[in-house]
């Protein structure tokens, strides 16, 4: 007989709670990549043809007469998806003297999983915004002629660079391939602190506002409703480098659930795929050849590029 504990498949409830419950500000991975959830680990998504952005001719109709018909395609597209994993040990020595320190009861003992669980958390977040930043940085990765790397005088770091029209040129770029205005910017730290001081935007603001943009001020500017910050690091280095990112997200992957069920029949730039709602952890356990708890920490996620022609790439902004 299946036990309740093997239908959780050995999956600790209250610390899988736990983990859900932690986030990490500078982590914009689902921005880019919004969750779609799965119950297994390869996952068909249906992406509508291009019959709704096709010229036809023959739709006028006399009375009685025949009507135009079209031919609709749907492609299934098979997406797998990956999983990333930890262990945190920690020591029966530092175990020992946190209890030492106070009476050992339950909420001490969450105290120390809290120590395992979130050092996990924030290893596998932080290897997904790693992921993200490469698929989504990578020129290869888009359509021809979506991507675009600034030199010289044309970096947004130079003062007659001209940082809004290179987006609103990018936004048509968009548009004409995927059909549709790009509705999302992600900006690298660096881009967002040269971009909000420079001239080209502060021209655009009163005298009294002109010390740097407000993110606000920025989505008004370049008329865009939706601008992230990408401020994580990883070994002391950017995860995001000196790139921008401008991409369509449907509304309905960021109105919703981030485990909506959806299909592509809007030219999403991309997703992630997760199972199980992507976070869990497995109940604590001993090592004793080492002598420590250990918390194993999983993640199941890959995220995707669905669309190529719905997102463009601005590398080396500064």
């Amino acid at each position: 007989m299946v036990t309740l504990e093997q239908a959780r498949m050995g999956n600790a409830p209250v610390l899988t709670s736990l983990m859900l419950g932690m986030s990490n500000g500078t982590m914009v991975a689902e921005k880019i990549f919004p969750r779609l959830n799965s119950t297994m680990t390869a996952m068909m998504l249906m992406a509508l043809g291009n019959a709704a952005n096709r010229r036809y001719d023959g739709l006028k109709r006399a009375p009685g007469g025949p009507f135009k018909q079209v031919e609709i395609t749907f492609e299934g597209k098979k997406y797998t998806i990956s999983q990333s994993a930890v262990d945190v040990p920690i020591p029966f020595e530092v175990i020992k003297e946190i209890n030492a320190a106070m009476q050992i009861n339950q909420g001490q003992k969450m105290e120390i999983d809290r120590i395992g669980v979130s050092t996990g958390y924030q290893i596998l977040t932080l290897d997904y915004e790693r992921e993200a930043s490469e698929l989504a940085s990578n020129a290869s990765n888009y359509a021809v002629g979506n991507t675009e790397a600034l030199t010289g005088a044309a970096k947004w770091s130079n003062e007659n660079s001209t940082p809004i029209t290179d987006i609103d040129d990018a936004m048509e770029v968009v548009r004409g391939k995927a059909g549709i205005r790009p509705n999302c910017i992600l900006l690298s730290a660096k881009s967002y602190y040269k971009i909000r001081r420079h001239k080209q935007v502060l021209a655009q603001l009163s005298s009294v506002d002109r010390g740097a943009a407000s993110l606000d001020q920025l989505k008004s500017i370049l008329d865009i409703p939706n601008i992230f910050v990408g401020d994580a690091t990883m070994d002391g280095q950017d995860l995001w480098g000196a790139n921008t990112i401008l991409y369509y997200t449907p509304n309905s992957l960021m109105t919703t659930t981030p485990f909506a069920n959806v299909s592509l029949t809007e030219p999403a730039f991309g997703f992630t795929g997760t199972t199980d709602n992507g976070i869990s952890v497995s109940p604590p356990f001993v090592k004793t050849d080492n002598e420590t708890m250990v918390y194993r920490c999983k993640f199941h996620r890959t995220p995707h590029i669905t669309t190529n022609g719905a997102g463009f790439l601005f590398q080396t902004t500064v």
